[in-house]
């Protein structure tokens, strides 16, 4: 009996247990389930899949040699996602605690987060150091919704001396944006200006893919599969970094331009427009004082002017109008006597030597340059004609080198002068424009692609890329037309007469052939005056090509506002050949 009443006091007591445990575990999930579901789900579904795209590494830019021009290097990037709900500022402000942020830049970072979607961050520091990264991993449980991630920024290591030819990254516009399919990453950087901007489709690459779980704070808690980014293609420029070098050394820093072409394939062998940037600044971030200071330079930094700005060609034209007077019938011996100035209509036009040059044919008016030759001779030979020839060598239209922004420049005929200024030709106009004034305009890469295609006898096309077997139709001119005034140029360099001699190659294998330009930017010659600011001071301008003997590197330069062109520019082109016969002949 005590047996019984003892076996049966331990089961109620057992009963009893697992019924106060189990009564424990009803409230319990009721009070999970029931009175907090809401919250949990919100929580729920806040620890959830969440697709993060990898970022594809930029493909590199080399020069013929296959010296890296552009290349990556890692780019840790401090993100914010914004939470729904979520107060932000005392989120943002323990983040101004630990970096160092300008009044502008905190306010600016407000301001996209206020705007920005919850499924897309805001970058707030790119480029963080170790210390840094540590830093915000250290005050993690301070900082929901921020976290470090590893991506790539364009490094350029010659810093300022390609940044016109190979270009910098920018942010995407809209329509980059949808071009390109970077509604996931409108922040991801792409080609703004250069070979980054024409092979952009090469050089982007391929996002990748990772799929993680994060919690609600925006933290990844697990991984479960990751499509890697696939690097972008490499393009091969044919610029050479020894001329590149050599060249923008002699630039400095004045505005300037300076290109170098190879006659034979076309290449673009250097290419510089000073003054200069450091493309480095827009990867990584640049101050508003950096950016005033850039675009208040009244020299165009930004700008390649070796395809995006206008010059008058001044008398490196006369190389058109001398091939113009051969085609038109007049012999290369035909003579005319200069005085100093020859008197059209009722306006005097005068030599840049007033004592004048005597009488001289075709030859030597291109070895002393004489005005007053092509004065008179571009009477009988007309504007049309002139107009033509030089359509044949370039001018007036782009030269279609693979960069973008060129200019298509000026070549006016009487038919463009009533089109665009409403009013007739004049006799005045033609002796204006056969020694490179008046209306005419050029770049100086359609310079340098002029005196390119009179030297080698074929329509090259310049080109940045580096190509292979580059065939070139033959220039539409009489070849003994082109040496008649090929020869007028080896004259004008070589002969103890000649402008150009007191700057001439003295090594006998390396001689050049030239034409120099003094152009003018107001209607006074200012070559002749220091009466004026320099902003009206007459650009400097050089073209040539050498060797004589087998021409097959050919060169413009600019010095803007520089005076002569004997006398700036002249002594840097013929340093300009010289070297790239050294170096690549």
């Amino acid at each position: 009996m005590k047996k019984n009443f003892s076996y049966t006091r331990r089961s109620f007591l057992v009963t009893l247990f697992n019924t106060a445990i189990f009564i424990v575990l009803i409230v319990r999930l009721f009070f999970l389930q029931i009175i907090k579901s809401d919250t949990f789900k919100t929580l729920s579904l806040r620890n959830s899949i969440k697709l993060i795209f990898l970022e594809p590494k930029r493909g590199r830019i080399y020069d013929s040699n296959d010296t890296i021009l552009a290349m990556n290097s890692t780019n840790f990037k401090l993100l914010f996602y914004k939470i729904k709900g979520q107060d932000f500022l005392p989120i943002i402000h323990n983040i101004f605690k630990i970096f160092k942020f300008s009044p502008d830049e905190r306010e600016s970072i407000i301001k996209q987060i206020k705007s920005a979607r919850y499924i897309s961050p805001v970058i707030l520091k790119e480029s963080l150091d170790w210390n840094e990264v540590a830093k915000v991993e250290s005050q993690s449980h301070k900082l929901p919704g921020t976290f470090v991630e590893k991506g790539y920024k364009r490094l350029y290591p010659d810093n300022d001396l390609f940044c016109h030819v190979v270009g910098y990254l920018g942010k995407p516009t809209k329509e980059e944006i949808q071009k390109y399919n970077l509604y996931h990453t409108p922040d991801f950087k792409v080609g703004k200006a250069g070979i980054e901007k024409t092979k952009q489709s090469i050089l982007i690459g391929t996002f990748g893919m990772k799929r993680v779980e994060v919690n609600a704070q925006r933290k990844i808690v697990r991984e479960f599969s990751e499509i890697p980014s696939i690097t972008g293609g490499a393009v091969k420029v044919a610029l050479n970094h020894k001329v590149q070098v050599y060249v923008s050394s002699l630039l400095g820093n004045q505005g300037a331009t300076a290109v170098v072409l190879n006659i034979k394939t076309g290449h673009v062998l250097s290419m510089v427009s000073t003054p200069t940037f450091n493309p480095n600044s827009f990867a990584t971030g640049m101050t508003v004082d950096e950016w005033n200071k850039i675009i208040s330079n009244p020299s165009y930094t930004l700008t390649n002017k070796n395809i995006g700005k206008l010059y008058p060609p001044g008398s490196v034209w006369k190389i058109i109008v001398a091939i113009a007077i051969l085609e038109s019938g007049i012999s290369k011996n035909e003579k005319v006597d200069c005085q100093g100035f020859v008197k059209i209509g009722n306006q005097e036009f005068k030599c840049w030597k007033h004592i004048g040059h005597g009488e001289l044919n075709l030859t030597k008016a291109l070895m002393t340059s004489c005005n007053p030759y092509f004065y008179i001779m571009s009477q009988k030979v007309g504007i049309e004609k002139i107009h033509e020839v030089a359509a044949r060598f370039g001018l007036g239209k782009k030269t279609g080198i693979d960069l973008p922004g060129e200019l298509a420049g000026i070549n006016p005929n009487k038919e463009w002068k009533r089109k665009n200024l409403g009013m007739e030709w004049l006799i005045g106009d033609t002796a204006n424009a056969s020694i490179g004034q008046g209306f005419i305009l050029a770049t100086p890469l359609q310079m340098a692609t002029m005196i390119a295609r009179l030297a080698g006898g074929t329509s090259i096309i310049p080109s940045v890329m580096y190509n292979h077997n580059t065939i070139f139709n033959k220039l539409d001119i009489n070849p003994e037309y082109l040496d008649i005034v090929k020869n007028g140029l080896d004259m004008a360099s070589n002969h103890h007469q000649g402008i150009g001699y007191k700057n001439r190659i003295r090594e006998e294998h390396y001689k050049m052939g030239a034409k120099t330009g003094t152009a003018q930017v107001i209607s006074k010659d200012t070559a002749y005056t220091h009466q004026y600011g320099k902003q009206f001071k007459s650009h400097s301008i050089f073209t040539g090509f050498a060797p004589v003997h087998d021409p097959t590197f050919a060169t413009a330069v600019v010095i803007d506002h520089g005076g002569w062109g004997s006398g700036a520019a002249a002594p840097i082109g013929r340093d300009i050949l010289l070297f790239t016969q050294k170096t690549l002949y």
